[in-house]
C-alpha cells in the first residue's frame, strides 16, 4: 500500500510542479515561452483554472502525506523496536554461509 501511495504522491508532486510553473504570474514562468499574447486560455480563465487545479493538487499533496505517515507508523509500531526491525532487514540481506561437507573416513 506504501509503494502505490508512494507512486501516487510522484505524480501529485510532478502536476503540482508543472501546474504552478505553467501559471502566468510574471515573465519568469514557463507561461511566458507560449509567445506573447496568444495563449490557449484567455488570461482570466487560466489563472482561475490554474489556481483552482494548484489547490485541488496541493490539497491531494497533503493527505496523501498523511497517509503515507499513518501506514509508516502503523508498520513502524508493529515492530518491538527499530534496532530489531533492522536488524530483521539485516539479516534477510546477509548471505548464508554453505556449510562444510561430512567428512568421510
Amino acid at each position: 500500500m506504501t509503494t502505490i501511495l508512494s507512486i501516487l504522491q510522484l505524480f501529485i508532486v510532478f502536476c503540482l510542479v508543472v501546474v504552478i510553473l505553467v501559471q502566468k504570474t510574471s515573465s519568469d514562468s514557463l507561461a511566458g515561452l507560449s509567445g506573447g499574447g496568444h495563449n490557449v486560455f484567455s488570461s482570466k480563465s487560466s489563472k482561475n483554472l490554474f489556481s483552482k487545479a494548484t489547490i485541488i493538487l496541493g490539497i491531494a499533496f497533503m493527505f496523501n502525506s498523511l497517509l503515507i505517515a499513518k501506514f509508516h507508523v502503523s508498520y513502524v509500531k508493529s515492530k518491538s523496536s527499530i534496532s530489531e526491525s533492522l536488524d530483521l532487514d539485516r539479516k534477510k540481506a546477509e548471505p548464508k554461509a554453505p556449510e562444510a561437507p561430512a567428512a568421510t573416513e
